[in-house]
């Protein structure tokens, strides 16, 4: 069985034609109608713990990439977790990245090639400009360590190298493709074709972001089905988060919040061992990672918090969301059929009665209230720190002291930072401070 992953970046849940969205996306229209389309699919809020999730099958708060790693954060998503492309390999799957990366850089040992993928080509930071690849004026465009250069709009360039990947991949070997979009996630820039295609909608510009990469879409599965690939091959297309330009409706919320509409993702899975229509189950992106395995008939490695999408369990506890503060932890938990957010104050719903969390009823259900608050504080206490997730010095307030910003993202000096062994020490340190070792 053949594995192709799609993450689309910052697509709202209702921006497809499926979901009854305005944009033009007729190939993923059209895939959604032989495919298990998940109704309670949730991400994290924000980008890169939603891939790091992905990656290891276990919860952001256990696998220490809780919030965004910066470019000039030498932080990195934990070595030791093994990543479901080294799971893969072991099992004799070719595995390949393409596109975003965003799990950390500036150590070789973080990077895609060293954590089970044979190659990659995309970029290493959370965003660049679509034509320029650029992040913070600085270049950010790799083929496998190297700078890369082309003039090809961004999904056009990650679009082509995954169709030249699949068509020179033996098929007598079972492949692993990771295909994550820098689209539709600012800078908003595409060709004027599929602006005028949106000329009708809110925002043409990001709608074109949208339409060009579900065209790519199409392309990569005409490419799977020359190749002879297709019937053979699991296809996953996912949001990482809520949309900030798109569409989030029915639900609350966007990008960045912990309501339904900045966690409850577009979400699609073909293959033909699943049940095609609409699964109201309750999921989470750990899941991706133990399905796989499942439908490919591989054991799993130890400690995952995902399941099968064949062995539902609606009445699990997912924490959706934690971080410690100066006020102690903010975050929130969906058991069952609630759902607890900690923010600015205590809010408690039930997602099941008010899927739009429209009536905070956290004074009528004080016992339930407590319950939630209490296993979100026990996860608190098992929080692995991330030095990935601090917006001290994000731009324009510029750099960290000492921070020289190279011209070419991949040719990061990591003398300026702590070494690799070094940052260890430091993390060991930190248990001093109620913090967990960086290996976990």
């Amino acid at each position: 069985m053949n594995v192709v992953f799609i993450v689309l970046d910052d697509i709202g849940w209702a921006d497809p034609g499926f979901r009854g969205g305005t944009i033009e996306t007729p190939y993923i229209d059209e895939l959604s109608s032989r495919a298990m389309i998940f109704d309670q699919f949730y991400v994290q809020p924000i980008c890169t713990p939603t891939r790091g999730a992905l990656m290891t099958g276990k919860l952001p708060y256990k696998n220490g990439v809780q919030q965004i790693i910066w470019p000039w954060s030498s932080y990195g998503l934990p070595l030791n977790h093994k990543l479901l492309p080294q799971h893969l390999s072991d099992h004799g799957y070719d595995c390949y990245a393409i596109g975003k990366w965003h799990l950390g850089f500036h150590h070789k040992e973080f990077r895609p090639t060293n954590r089970g993928f044979k190659y990659f080509y995309g970029s290493y930071t959370g965003w660049i400009d679509q034509w320029k690849y650029l992040n913070n004026n600085s270049y950010d465009l790799v083929c496998e360590d190297k700078p890369a250069y082309t003039k090809e709009h961004s999904t056009d360039a990650f679009t082509n190298a995954a169709i030249s990947l699949i068509e020179k991949q033996d098929v007598a070997k079972p492949m692993f493709l990771y295909l994550a979009y820098t689209a539709p996630h600012i800078p908003h820039q595409d060709y004027p074709y599929f602006e005028k295609i949106n000329s009708k909608t809110k925002n043409a510009t990001y709608a074109a972001m949208v339409t060009h990469a579900d065209f790519s879409i199409g392309r990569i599965t005409a490419s799977l089905r020359k190749k002879g690939m297709l019937d053979d091959t699991l296809i996953w297309i996912t949001g990482d988060n809520g949309s900030q330009f798109g569409s989030n409706e029915p639900w609350r919320g966007a990008k960045a919040e912990f309501y339904e509409g900045g966690i409850r993702a577009m979400n699609l899975l073909i293959h033909k061992n699943v049940t095609k229509g609409i699964n109201k189950n309750l999921h989470h992106v750990v899941d991706m990672f133990p399905t796989v395995t499942d439908l490919a008939n591989l054991p799993n490695p130890e400690s995952l918090d995902g399941i099968s999408v064949r062995n539902p369990n609606n009445e699990r506890e997912l924490i959706l969301h934690i971080k410690k503060n100066s006020n102690g932890f903010v975050g929130t938990i969906r058991s069952g059929d609630w759902k607890l957010v900690k923010y600015q104050g205590l809010e408690l719903y039930n997602i099941k009665d008010d899927p739009q969390e429209k009536n905070n009823v956290a004074n009528a259900f004080p016992d339930k209230l407590d319950k939630l608050l209490s296993k979100l504080l026990d996860a608190s206490n098992d929080y692995i720190h991330d030095e990935g997730g601090s917006n001290q010095w994000f731009p324009p307030n510029g750099f960290p002291p000492g921070f020289v910003k190279p011209k070419i993202w991949c040719n990061i000096s990591v003398p300026q930072s702590l070494s690799l062994a070094e940052e260890e020490d430091a993390y060991t340190m930190r248990d001093a401070l109620g913090y967990r070792n960086f290996n976990g």
